[in-house]
């Protein structure tokens, strides 16, 4: 890792020597709501409070209200998607026994503005629409014929869920999933290479994914077979590798492509990559397109990860940048959760100036690329 950054340094002095945002479309949910994944649990925040939806008083009764809260471990603010049909959906609290689901008194409440958001058992009033909006989404009882949506009244703790004309953000709710699942890190280059500088940087990676909760393994010069039996148990994955334009090499054993190939991230069905809550492609050109195929980074969001990155030049030390990330997770300061976007804020801050003018750094401005979700948090031991 020294001897990368001091590169990378040396590179940065000698160049200096030398020297409307689009609106997000809604679109309708199918089977299931692209980034998400149908039986899961997720924790619901709205975009604008930041507070979470939450069964008062962990109620299993029909008619309990459905409250804003901060977030918290309890199970009254955990909710299972549940798909009826290719439209509708259920969202089931973690904290009932009696297989309650949120909705709507009656068909005819939908209708208007105003109706309480409450536990029921009627299948068509817990019936729901789920529309995309952008990486954040909007909830509608399917009665309303998405006319009306899950909004409040109040933006404050304790603000009772109603019925609303829509509006964003105020009635935009991210879906953070409750954390099943492992954490795979890829070893598709020869980490033994350099004094095995790489190798330790691995390690220190997985063990910092170790202390945020995942059960974490490492896999040295997979074949393109023992990722994909090993990428369906995981919620994330990092590919530590060689390659280019929509591919990463597996050093003897041929190549994994985005698409287009034999092998290929498409060889893994869209159901198991909806349930990948973060992608790291620690891989030159990882953000970048070839003639024949889609970017790596491109075509694991497209196939439903919640949030992939990857980068736009040659990197030296993405594992680094990654190893970053993951600390900032594991020791989050003042004890409060950080999202993916805190975490990158983080890694770019442990980078000079100087070393941010290499284009090979991870950190100069415009290598990094996002796709997807930023602001979730990945940290198991919340629960």
């Amino acid at each position: 890792m020294n001897l990368k950054r001091s590169f990378s340094v040396i590179l940065s002095l000698g160049l200096i020597l030398t020297l409307f945002q689009f609106l997000p479309t809604r679109v309708k949910a199918t089977d299931v709501a692209l980034g998400l994944r149908a039986g899961y649990y997720y924790r619901i925040k709205n975009v604008q409070t930041g507070y979470y939806l939450t069964i008062a008083n962990g109620a299993d009764s029909i008619g309990a209200q459905c409250i804003m809260s901060p977030r918290s471990s309890s199970h009254a603010q955990q909710f299972q998607l549940s798909p009826y049909d290719a439209d509708s959906y259920r969202l089931i609290p973690r904290s009932t026994s009696s297989g309650y689901a949120l909705g709507v008194a009656s068909t005819a409440a939908a209708t208007h503005v105003g109706s309480y958001i409450t536990l029921q058992s009627t299948l068509a009033n817990t019936l729901l629409s789920i529309n995309r909006n952008g990486d954040v989404y909007c909830i509608s009882p399917e009665a309303s014929s998405n006319v009306y949506v899950f909004g409040y009244s109040s933006a404050t703790s304790g603000a009772i869920i109603k019925t609303s004309t829509y509006a964003s953000p105020q009635f935009d709710w991210i879906f953070e999933p409750v954390y099943t699942g492992g954490m795979a890190y890829y070893a598709t280059a020869d980490l033994s290479q350099d004094g095995g500088e790489d190798s330790v940087v691995a390690n220190n990676v997985i063990s910092r994914f170790q202390g945020i909760g995942y059960t974490s393994t490492r896999y040295d010069l997979p074949t393109a077979t023992t990722i994909y039996s090993n990428a369906t148990s995981c919620r994330a994955l990092v590919f530590h590798s060689h390659g280019g334009p929509g591919y990463i090499s597996l050093q003897n054993a041929g190549y994994l492509y985005s698409e287009n190939e034999t092998y290929t991230l498409r060889s893994l069905s869209s159901v198991i990559w909806s349930g990948m809550s973060f992608v790291m492609f620690a891989s030159c050109q990882s953000a970048r397109s070839s003639d024949d195929r889609g970017s790596l980074v491109d075509v694991a969001y497209e196939l439903g990860a919640n949030c992939v990155l990857g980068f736009n030049n040659n990197v030296s030390g993405g594992e680094d940048y990654l190893y970053y990330m993951v600390d900032a997770m594991y020791n989050r300061p003042d004890n409060v959760p950080l999202t993916i976007a805190d975490a990158i804020e983080y890694a770019d801050d442990q980078y000079t100036v100087f070393e941010k003018l290499s284009d090979s750094c991870p950190a100069k401005e415009g290598n990094l690329a996002v796709r997807g979700n930023t602001n979730i948090c990945i940290d198991k031991r919340l629960g």
